[in-house]
């Protein structure tokens, strides 16, 4: 009985140790759309190594000014979008701190 409670605890902790250890090392993070009054909004926000946070607040500065500006350089932010539909785009937005971050998502009119 102690031998198969001492298994499954091991297993139990190993698991906990992966999803935490998935987490730390960037896996993805879906951090939610935001609809827009005017527009579509930006959509499927995925941040690396990124809180959501601040992947929503950069989505939503990149929207904001990819049709007057197409600023690309902010916070330290380089981003680029490619046109995938007649008005769907889709983004990516990296910059290095202490280590490499990524945020994708989509955005259309």
């Amino acid at each position: 009985m102690k031998a198969l409670l001492s298994i499954t605890l091991a297993g139990v902790l190993a698991v906990g140790m992966f999803a935490a250890s998935a987490s730390a090392h960037g896996f993805p993070r879906n951090c939610g759309d935001h609809p827009s009054g005017v527009g579509a909004g930006w959509y499927d926000v995925k941040a690396f190594n990124t809180k959501c946070h601040e992947a929503r607040n950069t989505a939503s500065h990149y929207y904001r000014h990819y049709y007057t500006s197409r600023d690309k350089h902010f916070n330290g932010w380089r981003c680029h979008a490619k046109q995938k539909g007649e008005e769907l785009y889709k983004a990516s937005c990296v910059r290095n701190r202490s280590r490499h971050q990524h945020i994708k998502f989509e955005f259309g009119s």
